[in-house]
């Protein structure tokens, strides 16, 4: 199909071996899309439907919900080194259901987008690639996690970001290249903890506010 923005069809595919590819996006406008397994190179948008079973989940792309719960599936693979992206969004607050997620919280690529409020819960991240917060969403660390990077921290004009207040609240800057801090994290989005673990230095793009400490 060369149309690149498209809803899946009602009642199916179900139970069968679906592939996106690069460049297009499939909408699930329903609840109960049942996949065998998932090749996600393009995009999902699975919005606030609910009750999905994606199986075994591949790919490079991105995955984009609207609500607090990943489709059941093993996301190992999808989620790894270099691969897809997940991308928390809406208009309302919740907390991320870690149900899904990596035990060790490692994700390739990880947004927060949309107006709501999101609430991390108490797993620690690594996070391979860039850790971004856009629009007018707050992202709450609201456990106190621990987070590692190893690529850029970044808060569009408009977001937030709540560091957390525990000792345990840090971000460990953990990358093998230079690495980058975009955006104002001042005031209410002061950064809490800062641990840089890099030879290759952070470079710091706005205005950032470090409420305890720099190591």
């Amino acid at each position: 199909d060369d149309e690149p923005y498209v809803d899946v069809p009602d009642g199916g595919p179900r139970g069968n071996i679906i592939e996106i590819q690069n460049g297009h996006t499939i909408f699930i406008p329903s609840d109960g899309a049942v996949a065998y397994r998932s090749f996600i190179d393009g995009t999902l948008e699975i919005g606030t439907t609910g009750n999905h079973f994606l199986c075994v989940v591949d790919g490079s792309g991105k995955i984009v919900l609207k609500s607090a719960y990943l489709p059941i599936g093993r996301y190992d693979s999808f989620l790894a080194e270099g691969k897809g992206t997940l991308e928390y969004s809406g208009e309302v607050d919740y907390t991320v259901d870690p149900a899904y997620l990596p035990q060790d919280g490692a994700i390739n690529r990880l947004i927060f987008s949309g107006s709501g409020e999101i609430s991390w819960p108490a797993r620690d991240m690594l996070i391979y690639n860039n850790l971004e917060v856009r629009g007018n969403t707050t992202f709450n660390n609201a456990n106190d996690i621990s987070i590692t990077l190893r690529g850029d921290l970044v808060l569009e004009e408009d977001a937030g970001f709540i560091a957390g207040y525990a000792d345990n609240a840090n971000i460990t800057f953990h990358g093998s290249g230079q690495q980058h801090i975009f955006g104002q994290f001042t005031g209410q989005n002061a950064l809490n903890r800062v641990h840089v673990d890099n030879d290759q230095g952070l470079r710091i793009v706005g205005e950032t506010e470090i409420e305890n400490v720099l190591v």
